[in-house]
């Protein structure tokens, strides 16, 4: 089984642990709102990681889905273009 698929929150997941949460809202029992205050957090920590992947993975490779050069850094020097940088002149 893939990492990707393993991080992929399940929406039903997502939609029961919030669920979770407003049933234990209305009540006055704290370790229920705790217990789901964790669950939603848990479940929004699994979209989020997945969101996160999902982004790099497609800024990574370019329009043919091929990786293009440099990474998924992003970092990309075009001809010409100046680069601002302080230094310091050794003797």
């Amino acid at each position: 089984m893939s990492s990707a698929i393993t991080c992929r929150p399940d929406i039903g997941t997502v939609e029961a642990a919030l669920n979770e949460g407003r049933e234990a809202l209305k009540g006055e029992d704290i370790a229920a709102m705790e217990q789901a205050r964790d669950r939603i957090n848990q479940a929004a920590h699994k979209l989020a990681e997945a969101m996160y992947k999902q982004t790099a993975s497609a800024s990574a490779a370019g329009p043919d889905g091929q990786q293009q050069p440099g990474g998924a850094s992003g970092a990309h020097k075009r001809d010409g273009e100046v680069v601002d940088a302080e230094f310091e002149d050794v003797k």
